[in-house]
């Protein structure tokens, strides 16, 4: 009996450096920026009051959206870049924002509670 042997695939999309150089390089990059700020800010408290929070997240998405319309506009020019990739995301930038200061508010009570 002869083994069955599959056809080679193509590689998948969304991997590889090719992938990190294309139109969503810049936002990945600034992911990691933003991760690190919203991690340094939170060690220095900046978690624990609303204002604190909002600040720091509104920081680490400035970051993602600057480092990711800057690589886009080497792409496709920066008029389309900041109407294609920063304008249609800025609605859901504040919804996000104004829940994670809910959640943190609610969230800091139940610790308040827990710690009593």
């Amino acid at each position: 009996m002869i083994p069955y042997v599959s056809k080679p695939r193509p590689p998948e999309k969304g991997i590889g450096l090719a992938y990190m150089a294309g139109p969503t390089g810049g936002y990945l990059v600034g992911f990691a920026l933003a991760a690190a700020a919203c991690g340094w800010l939170a060690e220095r408290g900046w978690d624990r009051s609303v204002a604190g929070l909002v600040a720091a997240l509104f920081l680490g998405s400035a970051l993602i959206f600057v480092t990711g319309v800057a690589w886009l506009s080497s792409l496709i020019g920066l008029d389309s870049a900041i109407q294609h990739g920063l304008v249609p995301f800025i609605p859901g930038m504040f919804v996000k924002l104004a829940l994670a200061a809910a959640v943190l508010k609610a969230g800091w009570a139940v610790v308040h509670k827990l710690r009593a």
